[in-house]
């Protein structure tokens, strides 16, 4: 072969590669793109990932991977607001700014069920600015929407399930801006979630609680451990295959289950809080608490390696779980304010070596910042200059838009199918 055939067939190759891609992802009308600061970010938030558990489980080798971001980039204790519930926590990181009396009263009626099907107004700028943005789970964004230009959304919630049996197979997806997603999508992540169904199953056995005589009065313990477990592993494997076939600018993920985990299970797994603690409870649950702190530290570990270079990588939480008086089956709590935690790295951010402060409305403006697409001006948070690279804000300076949240009715999240789906795993669990 000559070197201009050879080069003729590669300008072939490139051009066809082209044109697939012109035809796949179609960008759709909206907004002017805006430039960005080329860096991508991967958030994770981990419902109830309490700042002073962390330290501790990390100081033990527990958490070695938490441990090593840690080591090599930011961390921060961030205040949790009041009332200390996952809706207002978990909005506010998400849409940068306090909730009012209104949306408060509004959250507190819908009882946590609906809410999770809301777009955060960080995802929403972003998409407007025409970035492309994954959202999966993110819990309690006011208002609640169903927003077509949004980024890709999986919510996997059922509406109205019981606690233990959220996050089991719907996929939500829109559209974002600049973004196309294939038609056989949805059918594709709901395989996902019923194939690894059984492996999940069993890996709860294997990693969080082996098999065994349930003691009296905690087998609803047991079931909501179990169902969190799957939760999660469904999670993790639905952001894996979209992060590594999508690369989202802006991607955020939900993992539930340790928050559900740690208001069961602190008693036994923080046994010096509770002298009254029955022994064979006290022995039968010992390590559930610090395997899935465990469990946790791997998934994240699992996500992490789907980064590259130009990828911020964070970790946080709205609120802490920690230990509560009371009845030892539901011994971990929020109401002290616990702080939530940020942890934040990427081979540009500059390790920090004291702890910052921050607040649960200052995470949707840094990043937002951080990938160069405009802040709404009425945000609360402030950027939190130590989660940029150095000469980062000189180089790309903050730039503020009109954008405001919609205020559309709640959007029912769930078929027929989805219901009896999840009402079938529930009974299968159950052993009935």
């Amino acid at each position: 072969m000559t070197n201009r055939t050879a080069v003729l067939g590669a300008l072939l190759v490139i051009t066809i590669a082209a044109l697939i891609f012109a035809i796949v992802w179609q960008p759709s009308d909206g907004p002017e793109e805006t430039s960005s600061s080329g860096l991508r970010v991967v958030v994770v938030g981990v419902d109830g990932l309490d700042w002073f558990i962390l330290q501790q489980y990390v100081s033990e080798g527990r958490m070695p991977f938490l441990g090593h971001l840690i080591g090599r980039g930011v961390l921060g204790s961030i205040g949790a607001d009041r009332p200390v519930i996952p809706t207002v926590g978990w909005t506010q990181l998400g849409n940068g700014r306090h909730l009012d009396e209104s949306a408060l009263a509004a959250l507190g009626e819908m009882r946590g069920a609906s809410a999770h099907t809301g777009t955060p107004a960080m995802v929403q700028a972003a998409t407007a600015a025409g970035a492309s943005c994954l959202t999966i789970g993110w819990p309690g964004s006011w208002p609640v929407d169903g927003n077509a230009d949004a980024g890709m959304v999986v919510a996997p919630y059922t509406a109205n399930a019981p606690a233990h049996q959220l996050s089991l197979a719907p996929a939500y997806l829109v559209g974002g801006t600049g973004q196309t997603a294939p038609a056989d999508l949805a059918t594709r992540l709901d395989e996902t979630v019923r194939s690894g169904m059984d492996s999940w199953m069993t890996g709860f056995d294997e990693d969080i609680l082996p098999a065994g005589e349930t003691v009296e009065g905690w087998f609803e313990n047991e079931l909501a451990a179990r169902w969190s477990y799957v939760s999660d592993r469904a999670a993790v494997e639905l952001a894996a295959g979209m992060l590594a076939e999508f690369e989202p600018e802006l991607a955020l993920i939900h993992l539930g289950g340790l928050d559900a985990v740690s208001h069961r299970f602190v008693a036994p797994g923080m046994r010096h809080f509770f002298p009254n603690l029955p022994e064979n409870a006290a022995v039968r649950y010992a390590d559930v608490l610090p395997s899935y702190y465990e469990f946790v530290d791997s998934a994240i570990r699992r996500l992490h390696r789907l980064t590259d270079d130009r990828t911020v990588f964070v970790v946080c939480s709205a609120y802490g779980t920690h230990p509560a008086e009371g009845d030892v089956r539901i011994s971990g709590s929020h109401e002290r304010g616990a702080p939530g935690v940020l942890i934040l790295s990427g081979r540009r951010i500059a390790p920090v070596p004291t702890p910052v402060e921050l607040s649960t409305v200052d995470l949707a403006p840094t990043l937002l910042a951080v990938i160069g697409r405009p802040i709404p001006s009425d945000f609360d948070g402030r950027i939190v200059p130590q989660a940029m690279p150095a000469g980062f804000l000189q180089s790309y300076p903050p730039v503020y838009s009109s954008f405001t949240l919609q205020d559309p009715e709640p959007v029912p999240s769930a078929t027929d199918e989805m219901e009896a789906l999840t009402a079938a795993q529930g009974r299968f669990i159950a052993g009935q």
